[in-house]
This record gives structure tokens, C-alpha cells and sequence, in this order.
């Protein structure tokens, strides 16, 4: 009787799942948001959208135009990617994990949403401020 009433609800639950789902409007243009907090320390998050499948990267460079990070994000729907489990996410740290220093940094955007190399590739980008 337990297990019947706990299928029971979790085939309610998804049911809403879908519901709240389909409820929100599509994406209809790609575009990267404004990380959150800005200005950070020591991490930040950066929430961005997609119109279409897409394989996303993020890269954070210093106002020097030395790359400090990349982030493979992966192959992702087409969907909102607001919530800090979802946005990208940059703990504060370089490639090889030293603590950047306190400043401006620029991140970008990488989004190819076809299979095709070079086809349907964009960059986004985005200013935010490191505080120590």
C-alpha cells in the first residue's frame, strides 16, 4: 500500500514537473546575463539562455586579455539556465587552481548549436569585477 501511494504521487510530481515546464515561454534568443553577485568574491555565478541545442563554453579573462579559465559546460537543451545548479559557475581561480587577483574581468560565451564545426558558432560577453 506504501509503494502504491508513493508511485502515486511521484507520477503526480511529474506531471507538474511537465506542466511548469511547458508553462514557461521558449527561449527565443540566445543571450548571456549579467553574473551574479557583481562585484564577487570569491565566486560567482553566470546565468545565460539558449534558443537552441548547443555545446556551451565559457572563458574569463583578465582585463589584460590573458585567459585565465575555461569552462566546458557541455552539450545543453534549449532552456533557461538561471539557478545557480544550472548558470556557469567560476570559483575565483585560474587554470591551474591559484586564486585570481582582485579586478576587471571579461567572460564569454561560446555557443555552437549545430554539429557542424563552424557553423552556428557565437560568442557572448560579459564584464564583471573581482573584489578581495
Amino acid at each position: 500500500l506504501a509503494i502504491d501511494a508513493l508511485e502515486s504521487w511521484l507520477r503526480t510530481a511529474n506531471s507538474l514537473v511537465e506542466i511548469r515546464r511547458s508553462a514557461s515561454p521558449p527561449v527565443m534568443e540566445t543571450r548571456l546575463l549579467t553574473n551574479y553577485p557583481n562585484p564577487f568574491n570569491p565566486e560567482t555565478w553566470i546565468p545565460y539562455e539558449l534558443a537552441a541545442p548547443a555545446d556551451v563554453a565559457i572563458e574569463i579573462y583578465a582585463a589584460t586579455g590573458q585567459r585565465v579559465r575555461r569552462l566546458e559546460l557541455g552539450r545543453k537543451r534549449a532552456g533557461r539556465y538561471h539557478q545557480r545548479a544550472l548558470a556557469g559557475y567560476w570559483d575565483g581561480r585560474d587554470e591551474t587552481g591559484e586564486p585570481a587577483a582582485s579586478g576587471v574581468y571579461f567572460y564569454l560565451l561560446h555557443v555552437v548549436d549545430s554539429d557542424e564545426i563552424g557553423k552556428g558558432a557565437r560568442t557572448y560577453v560579459g564584464k564583471m569585477t573581482l573584489l578581495k
